[in-house]
């Protein structure tokens, strides 16, 4: 089993608790919930009731989502210039600057009875909270509703549909998108361990609102860097087990977590399985491309921080992860201090990053410096492990000071960066992600039709993915591209482009098939070209082509019988040959017209008056050259020759 695991033996939850001590007191279970900060460089928006699919209303208008609780609630990255909501939404939250303060007051709106105003966004909303004035995250708390009620009721937006290539066990491969987190409450039920500790509505939302501050903190880091990431809260405040989760081992989890998955997924069986059923439920309910579960443990009261600093469980191992997902185990204590920054930490474990510390006893540090890990292998230069400097000569700056090595809350270094995925190898500008581009497909090279015919030719459009290279999957994981086709084109002899639409109506997904409707055309042969857009805004690099060869009605295409009645007939070769090439035309006597070579771009290289002498055969020598006596270039050409009105054309190979 793949296991990482959160510790801090140096950052800021040891400051925190002797900065509590040195205040001159502990907090018990019925204390305050703690006032926590506003999750960085965001701004809380409430959705009134019945808005539909407030998230993409909110994206179409130029808002980005660091974090939702679904419908209600919406983190948006702070973006100059973006002031006015959408109808239906309102800025929450007191305005606490200077300037706001001395501003009269906004009157109340009914709509929002929790403290959301309408009108300019807050200047700021740190003094205030995550939830900026408002109650609780969770009034009320009740099971979710299945994604078809709730697209039923008008409160989803267009199924988005997973990544090209995803698979069931592809839960958290990349860190980009919209992910799915459910939140799930552990609580013991007595009926076979002792029941120890009950979670409280204070100490859940405690939870809840951390865990939407350390997500929030890639959110933000994510909008800087120009990569669309929204995480979507699920939360389940209380799920039944047997077992008491904080009194037993880490290598007995398996057995209270197929307990409380069982009731949300509706069946039993073991934890991995059930997980990634309800991972996988999770993301199609919220309409995300990920999803991993938190899996909360009431940890009971801490008397004495300095004694007790971390919630363990009974082997001295404290919150830990399944490294690629899908979930997280968290204990909780009371209080609980730089919960936000577990969570922020474990989430990077979900998308594949390993630590970067060294530590001893359970749970300590093993993820070596020589080691590579997710989907582009990107190496763990920054670790400290097997010890200090080891792989440091390659890194001059290590080591960073980074949220995967001694949890410094905020900061990643990029080796963490190229393990979930953000990597840039040729320093574009742009992730690797969003410089795929797409492949077309016909079923021929070569198609024939008749004078008059309309001919209709299939083909499909498939987005190319990078090669899935992470070596926890064996080198051989699920290839995912997050482009899918935006269109395709077609053009004839060169003509303009023309757009072509899906076959089942809608370009939406990474790979549509589509149908050229042609004709009718005079004879002769006609290049046909394909192209494809995706939805990086990336063309095809080499369009697909194929030759049209239209034939007057009556004859048959290629088919001669070499007399002054027959239908004339063109061959030529050697092909493959490195030139020149030799024809043969047959046809009427005293036939004229014209031989014209040309590329497969549709440009002239080559052209000659023919006439068909007496014998009703004619012989000519085609140069592999330019008009201009240059050397033509190694690819395909098209011969083709306007005989009698015929247009006859042959494919020719130039080696070189």
């Amino acid at each position: 089993m793949r296991s990482a695991w959160s510790r801090f033996a140096r950052g800021p939850l040891l400051a925190a608790l002797l900065a509590m001590a040195a205040a001159g007191g502990t907090r018990h279970a019925a204390a305050e919930t703690p006032a926590y900060p506003a999750p960085p460089g965001t701004r809380l928006v409430v959705a009134a009731d019945g808005v539909p699919s407030p998230l993409d209303l909110l994206e179409r208008h130029g808002f980005r989502v660091a974090v939702a609780i679904p419908p209600r609630l919406y983190y948006v990255v702070e973006t100059r210039g973006l002031e006015l909501l959408p109808a239906g939404f309102a800025w929450a939250g007191p305005e606490t600057s200077a300037d706001a303060a001395r501003s009269a007051p906004l009157a109340p709106d009914p709509a929002f009875p929790d403290g959301a105003s309408e009108g300019p966004a807050p200047t700021t909303t740190s003094e205030a909270g995550p939830f900026a004035g408002l109650a609780d995250a969770l009034p009320p708390l009740h099971a979710p509703a299945p994604r078809r009620a709730l697209a039923a009721a008008g409160l989803l937006g267009e199924e988005p549909g997973l990544y090209q290539g995803t698979r069931w066990g592809d839960t958290s491969e990349f860190m980009i998108g919209r992910v799915a987190v459910g939140i799930l409450f552990a609580e013991s039920d007595g009926s076979l361990d002792p029941n120890h500790h009950d979670w409280t509505p204070a100490l859940r939302d405690s939870m809840l609102r951390s865990s939407i501050l350390g997500l929030a903190r890639w959110a933000t880091r994510a909008a800087a860097r120009g990569i669309p990431l929204t995480f979507l809260l699920e939360v389940h405040p209380s799920l039944p087990t047997r077992y008491e989760p904080i009194d037993r081992q880490v290598a007995e989890e398996a057995l209270w977590i197929a307990d409380v998955l069982a009731p949300v997924v509706g069946h039993g069986g073991d934890a991995a399985g059930e997980a990634y059923d309800f991972a996988n439920g999770l993301r199609s309910r919220l309409g995300a491309q990920w999803s991993y579960i938190i899996l909360g443990v009431h940890n009971g009261t801490v008397l004495d921080p300095m004694r007790d600093p971390v919630p363990t469980f009974p082997d001295g191992y404290i919150a830990h992860s399944r490294l690629g997902g899908p979930w997280v185990v968290m204990p909780v204590s009371e209080p609980q201090g730089a919960l936000d920054y577990y969570i922020e930490h474990e989430t990077t474990h979900m998308f594949w990053a390993l630590d970067e510390y060294a530590a001893f006893g359970p749970g300590g540090g093993w993820w070596a410096c020589t080691l590579n890990t997710g989907y582009f292998a990107s190496p763990n230069t920054n670790s400290s492990i097997p010890t200090p400097g080891w792989c440091w000569g390659g890194c001059p700056l290590c080591p960073y000071r980074c949220i995967m090595d001694g949890n410094y809350p905020g900061q990643v270094c990029t080796y963490t960066e190229g393990q979930v995925g953000w990597v840039d190898i040729d320093a574009s500008g742009l992730l690797d992600f969003f410089e795929t581009r797409a492949t077309v497909e016909v079923d021929s090279i070569r198609y024939h039709a008749l004078t008059g015919q309309v001919k209709t030719l299939p083909g499909i459009a498939r987005e190319v993915a990078l090669r899935n290279q992470n070596p926890y999957r064996f080198g051989a994981g699920d290839s995912i591209s997050v482009a899918r086709i935006d269109s395709v084109r077609m053009r004839v002899a060169g003509g303009p482009w023309l757009s072509l639409p899906a076959k089942d109506g809608r370009y939406d997904s990474g790979s549509e098939r589509f149908e050229s409707v042609l004709g009718p055309f005079p004879a002769g042969n006609y290049l046909i070209e394909w192209q494809a857009w995706n939805s990086n805004g990336l063309v095809t690099a080499t369009p697909a082509s194929a030759v049209l060869e239209v034939t007057p009605s009556g004859l048959a295409a290629g088919v001669g019988a070499g007399g002054a009645s027959a239908a004339p007939s063109l061959r030529a070769g050697p092909t493959p040959g490195k030139g020149p090439f030799t024809f043969t035309l047959t046809g009427r006597p005293g036939a004229r017209g014209a031989a014209r070579l040309y590329d497969a771009a549709g440009r002239l290289v080559w052209s000659q008056p023919v006439e068909v002498p007496p014998g009703g055969r004619l012989e000519r020598v085609c140069p592999a050259a330019s008009g201009e006596g240059a050397p033509a270039a190694s690819g395909l050409y098209f011969l083709d020759v306007n005989l009698d009105g015929a247009r006859l054309t042959q494919r020719l190979v130039l080696l070189r």
